[in-house]
């Protein structure tokens, strides 16, 4: 991994209520991220998040997106990184050594690289490991029925093995799991990677009337500029 010294950050606020004098729902600041301390895959990178906005997050591969995903969601310490320098903030409260149980519960919902459904659960069971860390029954099961009014491609297969899905359905599912972690943030690692352009404008679109209808916060972490 090199230094990510080249991430280009592009930012588009599409929410009409964000006020820019809020405080961020996530704040990066100049943060270095080193793997079994001698490989620095993220250096001096800040970003913001403000309330409802949308940004995105382009680079090469290699450039450290993923890297900076894992230190916003706690994820680091799986694989032999850590935060070596700087901070990351949600709603202004210090989350750079929190564990990601405890981010999830804050309102963070990741969507990860590559899907990573459980393929050998149904598409139910999927996305109720995505409420794991919620007690809340009613709103659950709310939020289980918002997921398949929104995505009624999957809501008709939802007794089968997520295994057994297209690319697309499945990343249907993923995004659909990290909404039943009622998120106030959802991060994107690569949503496009693998899947045709079709599939992609419509979960685009549906993550844009998110966005504008409900003011969710996105992070979208891409390679695909268009």
């Amino acid at each position: 991994m090199g230094e990510a010294q080249g991430i280009l950050l592009e930012m588009a606020v599409l929410s009409m209520n964000t006020q820019q004098t809020s405080t961020p729902i996530v704040q990066v600041n100049n943060l270095e991220v080193m793997y079994n301390g001698a490989i620095r895959a993220l250096n001096g990178v800040s970003i913001v998040v403000p309330p409802g906005g949308f940004v995105s997050v382009l680079g090469a591969n290699g450039a450290g997106k993923t890297s900076l995903v894992r230190a916003i969601t706690g994820n680091l310490g799986v694989v032999g990184g850590a935060i070596t320098e700087g901070s990351v903030l949600f709603e202004g409260q210090d989350v750079t050594s929190a564990s990601s149980r405890s981010i999830v519960k804050l309102g963070v919902g990741q969507v990860p690289e590559g899907r990573l459904v459980f393929a050998r659960l149904s598409v139910e069971e999927n996305l109720l490991c995505g409420a794991a860390t919620r007690t809340d029954k009613e709103a659950m099961a709310a939020d289980m029925e918002r997921v398949w009014k929104l995505f009624p491609q999957i809501a008709s297969r939802r007794k089968e093995q997520a295994g057994w899905l297209s690319g697309g359905e499945q990343q249907m599912v993923a995004v659909g799991r990290a909404i039943m972690t009622s998120p106030r943030l959802l991060i994107l690692d690569e949503m496009s990677l693998g899947l045709g352009p079709l599939v992609v404008r419509e979960i685009f679109e549906l993550l844009v009337r998110l966005n504008r209808e409900e003011g969710l916060s996105v992070l979208m972490i891409e390679q695909n500029a268009r």
